[in-house]
């Protein structure tokens, strides 16, 4: 009898250390979409990989926006411009897939599914070539849309891009990623790039002004939280470096107006020094007392200079 109360106790000890970490990551993600709710979609774009949440505004020539892939990203990145924007274009905000108001899906997320992506909602629901303004990474997923079918856009804008020193995906980033994706085990990692203190982080390298930061940290969080354990999938592709590409090749190869804008405050500033003189018919301008995201920090300017570049 000593002897089955011992199996039974040992059983439940094993039990209950598995299952804790279960209850406390559904928990943090229960309470997490509580306290910040996401606003839902206004539209959404069946895509061959799930819904794509995105908004309209405006009237006139279309231009859709496109946000980088930081663990909560979203189209909340924009909410400065759009108003503005719109007084002389019709504005589309798109979530990426895994972002945002978007669905959230088990697949490898790559630059080049980003690409698809991107050419496909411009194709379907645009209807017409586009301008198009990107961010991050969102810039690079742009680029490689714009390789892949140059009749799709007018004009770009890229807002501290990425893929000029950026890493790309190794044999130990592909068993890394199987690791991130575990159930149990992806999820913890992924709270823990997605807590209080890592969002202030990440908006900390975006934004310089701390004054600036609350109401992104907010959206950063609350989009991070939306859809659950789900979102180990996109974390697990953004952490081993499978969204990288190398910009450069696209930039020297684009043929349509470019209009680089930087943060002199920017972690990556360097980048800005090496991309400068790439494209044929480009342009470029540092703000002042910006990071990673001038359009937020300084709308005011960064709306005027876009909309004179975009005439």
């Amino acid at each position: 009898m000593e002897c089955k109360n011992r199996k039974l106790r040992n059983t439940l000890i094993i039990s209950s250390a598995f299952l804790m970490p279960v209850i406390i990551n559904k928990l943090i993600f229960f309470t997490a979409q509580k306290r910040y709710t996401m606003p839902e979609a206004v539209h959404t774009y069946d895509w061959r990989l799930g819904k794509i949440a995105y908004s309209v505004r405006g009237k006139g020539k279309p231009l859709v926006l496109v946000h980088g892939a930081k663990p909560g990203e979203s189209s909340a990145v924009w909410m400065k411009n759009v108003n503005s924007l719109a007084e002389s274009y019709r504005v589309y905000t798109i979530d990426l897939l895994g972002y945002g108001a978007s669905d959230r899906v088990n697949t490898t997320y790559t630059a080049y599914t980003y690409a698809s992506m991107i050419n496909d909602f411009i194709t379907d629901v645009v209807g017409r070539p586009a301008a198009v303004i990107a961010e991050g990474e969102g810039a690079v997923f742009t680029a490689a849309a714009y390789a892949k079918d140059p009749s799709n856009y007018k004009k770009l804008v890229f807002i501290c891009p990425k893929g000029i020193s950026d890493s790309f995906a190794s044999d130990d980033d592909k068993k890394k990623r199987v690791l991130y994706e575990l159930p149990v085990i992806g999820e913890s990692f992924y709270l823990a790039a997605v807590s209080h203190a890592a969002v202030e982080r990440t908006v900390g390298s975006l934004i310089f002004s701390s004054e600036k930061r609350n109401i992104l940290s907010e959206s950063l969080y609350a989009s991070a939280h939306c859809g659950g354990g789900v979102n180990r999938y996109v974390y697990a592709s953004y952490k081993t470096n499978f969204m990288n590409a190398d910009i450069k090749p696209y930039i020297r190869n684009c043929n349509i107006p470019l209009f680089i804008i930087w943060g002199e405050q920017a972690e990556d500033m360097a980048d800005f020094d090496e991309v400068q003189g790439l494209a044929k018919k480009g342009e470029y301008a540092l703000f002042e007392e910006t990071a990673g995201l001038p359009n937020y920090e300084n709308a005011e300017e960064f709306n005027k200079a876009v909309k004179e570049f975009l005439k």
